[in-house]
């Protein structure tokens, strides 16, 4: 969101890991972007049509909670 202006600021200055290029260097202030990766990772997966062998189920899908979504 365009309001998230600190996280915006320091995303693109974290520096890469230099021994596990999928994450950051933890020795830097790197709170905010933790912050974003754990609400990313709270965020149910999509399914895919491969998950279903009998094929896709029928019923619509309810979250159970309204507010957040899943």
């Amino acid at each position: 969101m365009s309001n998230c202006t600190n996280l915006i600021a320091q995303l693109p200055t974290l520096p890469m890991d230099k021994t596990n290029p999928e994450d950051v260097n933890t020795k830097v202030e790197d709170h905010l972007y933790d912050a974003l990766r754990y609400g990313i990772m709270t965020r149910p997966q999509s399914r895919s049509i491969f998950d279903f062998p009998n094929g896709i189920p029928t019923h619509k899908w309810r979250p159970a909670d309204t507010t957040f979504g899943y």
